[in-house]
């Protein structure tokens, strides 16, 4: 496989997003409880990029990041089936750990990649869970 200089592929560019993502968070008070959580083994749970805390809420992050801007703001692309299964994934997380907080979210942190130093942006209480 030929790489292009200074190619970075997607994948890469979600695990750099994530990075860049955990280490705001942290400077900004939140303790990372998990990177990437998919449950138990076994379990089908969808992946939750960061799951956090900041005081009693249990924060469950999803990280978008983003290097053009030809698909819109990547703040939108958390659709309702992205919401039902993030829902899903916060719902086991917190039947298997079994957390005492007093109250949970989700947040969207957007990495933009368009400048030459990553723009982040992050949206607290970006949507509310998933409820049939």
């Amino acid at each position: 496989m030929v790489r292009k200089k200074g190619f970075i592929n997607s994948v890469s560019r979600g695990k750099i997003g994530e990075r860049l993502a955990e280490e705001y968070l942290i400077s900004r008070g939140y303790i990372v409880l998990a990177k990437n959580w998919r449950g138990a083994p076994g379990r089908r749970a969808p992946e939750i990029d960061l799951i956090v805390r900041k005081n009693e809420t249990i924060v469950f992050v999803e990280v978008k990041t983003a290097s053009s801007s030809k698909f819109g703001s990547p703040a939108y692309w958390i659709t309702e089936s992205k919401r039902k299964r993030l829902t899903e994934g916060a719902l086991a997380y917190i039947a298997e750990n079994s957390p005492e907080l007093s109250s949970f979210r989700f947040d969207v942190v957007v990495i933009d990649n368009r400048a030459r130093k990553p723009l982040i942006k992050h949206i607290a209480d970006a949507f509310m869970a998933y409820d049939e």
